[in-house]
């Protein structure tokens, strides 16, 4: 339960917050990585943007895993990742041969 709380406020109030579904609870963990080259060590200016999620946070049907290779521009898991896994969310809402269970979800709005 306390790791719960804690991947929500990631969402609600921390570095996802561009992941925050207004009618559902989503919680996760954000990350950006230095890039590794081979034999060269870290990269200068390269990254990995990674974000997973869970859906819903208190009882979880969905985990979600997004990892952006090399973005450009702005390169934050928050930022970059976080987005396509709201996107994903979405989609998976909105689509009725979802596997979801809509029972339970309902109750949730």
């Amino acid at each position: 339960a306390q790791m719960r709380e804690m991947l929500r406020s990631v969402v609600d109030s921390g570095t996802a917050t561009d992941a925050d579904l207004a009618s559902f609870a989503l919680g996760g963990k954000s990350g950006t990585v230095r890039r590794v080259e081979r034999g060269l060590g870290y990269a200068a200016g390269r990254y990995n943007a990674v974000f997973a999620g869970i859906f819903p946070v208190d009882e979880p049907q969905f985990v979600i895993v997004v990892k952006i290779d090399n973005p450009s521009g702005v390169y934050y898991g928050g930022k970059v990742a976080s987005p396509v896994t709201k996107t994903v969310l979405q989609a998976a809402l909105a689509a009725r041969d979802a596997a979801l269970d809509r029972a339970s979800l309902a109750g949730r709005v």
